[in-house]
């Protein structure tokens, strides 16, 4: 209606939306859309230099806010703002310097630092832990599955990995190394491998119903979180309501609460499909 009554008023606005808007609403009007792609990758290092205070930063923490941002340009400025802030780097007069050894994850995706709370252990303990393992130890850094339920072990404690959280972080490291470090079993290994072995059929279907948007074009959490979901509504018997429910979890905890909306919205489409249809 606001769209309407203003049909002859000289004015110029700019609306940004996530792909799935209804875009029914602009019909009749002098609205006109814009998809935008991913930036390449000379573009998001001009955007990670620019939050970096226009000086360069070490070639592997570069290479991960990159990898991890994927083409996305909020993504690139947070990423560089948290690496900033996390303490590994000196800034120089004009670079940025590592202060200590990173580690390979420098930028992780996997399960919260909030470690200590879970085991009722003090936070320094847990980062007494990590140095002893020549891991990072900030309370904001991220914890990959593996060294969390180590970490727990050391301090007398135990703790688990949701299968479905597991099956992110592997996925992840398939389509960032081309690999997975270690096999693993049940339910999170049997989600891993048959996403990867009907990849092309489920990014089909997400496809279908993600207007505009490619799944090559998505985030990595993102499209790997709506993979696991397609994967499990096909396979397996949890009930669609949980499966939608829990990849809006993983959404939100490891991307974005837009990409939460994004990753509902998908699902629940689909769902329709794959299990009333």
């Amino acid at each position: 209606h606001v769209v309407a009554g203003l049909s002859g008023v000289p004015l110029l606005a700019l609306f940004t939306a996530r792909p799935e808007l209804d875009r029914s609403w602009g019909r009749g009007t002098r609205l006109q859309i814009l998809d935008l792609e991913k930036l390449p990758r000379e573009q998001s290092e001009l955007i990670a230099r620019a939050g970096a205070h226009g000086k360069a930063l070490p070639g592997e923490v570069l290479r991960q806010i990159l990898a991890r941002s994927d083409g996305v340009p909020l993504y690139v400025e947070e990423l560089t703002r948290s690496v900033l802030e996390s303490g590994v780097l000196h800034e120089r007069s004009a670079s940025w310097e590592a202060v200590r050894s990173l580690s390979k994850d420098l930028i992780p995706v996997w399960v919260h630092a909030s470690l200590a709370a879970r085991i009722d252990r003090s936070l320094e303990e847990v980062q007494a832990a990590l140095r002893a393992r020549g891991e990072p130890e900030a309370p904001e850094d991220l914890l990959g599955a593996e060294l969390a339920i180590d970490v727990a072990a050391a301090l007398g404690r135990s703790v688990t990995v949701e299968s479905r959280d597991l099956a992110l972080e592997r996925l992840y490291e398939y389509e960032t190394r081309g690999e997975i470090a270690s096999d693993i079993g049940g339910k999170a290994g049997a989600i891993v491998e048959g996403v990867i072995s009907d990849l092309d059929d489920i990014d089909e279907l997400i496809e279908s119903v993600s207007e505009h948007w490619t799944v090559s074009r998505m985030p990595v959490i993102d499209r790997n979180v709506l993979r696991i979901g397609v994967y499990e509504l096909r396979n397996d018997p949890t009930p669609a309501a949980v499966v939608v429910s829990e990849a809006v979890r993983l959404a939100r905890t490891y991307s974005t609460e837009k990409s939460s909306s994004f990753v509902n919205g998908i699902l629940a489409t689909l769902a329709k499909t794959l299990r009333d249809g």
